[in-house]
C-alpha cells in the first residue's frame, strides 16, 4: 500500500493482529479449494482527496487463494495485508479485459468508475477502463462487508470442504466490521452497496435511517464520516433504480465535499 504513512500505519496496525489470529485459528482447516479474505485495498492518492470515498460491496468472486494468504500470514503478517495491492495500484479492476468486472455497466466496479469520473469531473466515465488518470482511480477505497465469499461460489466448485470453509468462514468474521475500515482509512464518505448487512458490521450505536426507497443514511461522529447504504448495482439496474441512487450518491458526495472545503476555511 503506497498512501500517506499514517494510514499505512493504522492499516498495519489493525489488520495485521487479525491476519495473525486468523492463521492461528485456521491452521487446522483445509484450505483447498476457498479463497483468501478480500481485506480493503487504498488508492495511493487517496489521503490527498477534498472527498475520501470508500466503496463497500457484498463480497469479491474467487478472490486469491487461501493456502498462499495462509502462507504469507504466517510468514509474514505484513505481506499478507498487502497481497493483492499491485493489483489494485495497476488498475486491474477498471479494465474490462480482466475479471475484476467492467464489462457490464451496472456491475460494482463499473458503478465505482461512474461515480469516480461524476465527482472528478469526466464526462464519459468508460474513458476511465484504459487505466487513465492514475490521480482519479487512484483515489477511493475498495472495502467488502463479507471478507470471504459464500461457499457456493467458488469453494463448491473447487470441492472444497464444506466444515473447513464454515470454519474460515467464523474466522473470518473479525474482518468484517465497518468500525475497522473507518479506523484505519478516516473516510468522508462510505458508501455501502450491498442489500443484506449484518446489524454487527455497523460500528455501536449506528443506526442508519431512510432517505428514500433503498437508500439509507447514518454518521459516524468519532471519524466524521457520512454512511450511506443501498443495494448492489445490479439489482438496482434490474429494478431501473441504479441512475436515480447513483444521481444522489453524487449529490450527496458532492455536498459533503462542499462542506468540508467551507469548514476548512
Amino acid at each position: 500500500m503506497t498512501t500517506a504513512t499514517s494510514i499505512k500505519e493504522r492499516y498495519e496496525r489493525i489488520y495485521t493482529p487479525l491476519i495473525k489470529q486468523f492463521a492461528k485459528d485456521t491452521a487446522e482447516l483445509n484450505p483447498h479449494g476457498i479463497t483468501e479474505p478480500h481485506l480493503p485495498l487504498c488508492g495511493n492518492r487517496y489521503d490527498t482527496q477534498s472527498l475520501k470515498v470508500a466503496f463497500i460491496g457484498m463480497e469479491t468472486r474467487t478472490w486469491g487463494n487461501m493456502s498462499a494468504f495462509l502462507k504469507d500470514a504466517t510468514e509474514d503478517p505484513i505481506r499478507a495485508s498487502h497481497r493483492i495491492q499491485n493489483e489494485f495500484d495497476n488498475f486491474d479492476f477498471a479494465d474490462p479485459s480482466t475479471n475484476w468486472g467492467t464489462k457490464s455497466p451496472s456491475s460494482f466496479q463499473s458503478t465505482i468508475l461512474r461515480y469516480l469520473a461524476s465527482i472528478h469531473g469526466i464526462e464519459k466515465w468508460t474513458t476511465l477502463k484504459s487505466r487513465k488518470p492514475e490521480s482519479v482511480l487512484a483515489s477511493h477505497l475498495w472495502a467488502n462487508v463479507n471478507s470471504l465469499e459464500r461457499f457456493s461460489v467458488t469453494a463448491a466448485r473447487k470441492k472444497g470442504n464444506k466444515k473447513d470453509w464454515i470454519g474460515f468462514k467464523k474466522a473470518s468474521s473479525a474482518f468484517d466490521s465497518l468500525d475497522l475500515v473507518l479506523e484505519a482509512f478516516m473516510p468522508d464518505l462510505a458508501i455501502i452497496m450491498c442489500s443484506n448487512v449484518p446489524v454487527d458490521y455497523y460500528p455501536q450505536g449506528i443506526v442508519l435511517k431512510q432517505v428514500e426507497g433503498y437508500l439509507n443514511y447514518g454518521f459516524h461522529e468519532k471519524t466524521k464520516t457520512h454512511i450511506y447504504k443501498t443495494s448492489h448495482p445490479g439489482w438496482l439496474n434490474r429494478k431501473s433504480l441504479l441512475s436515480r441512487k447513483l444521481d444522489v450518491l453524487i449529490e450527496k458526495g458532492k455536498e459533503i465535499r462542499e462542506l468540508k472545503q467551507i469548514e476548512m476555511c
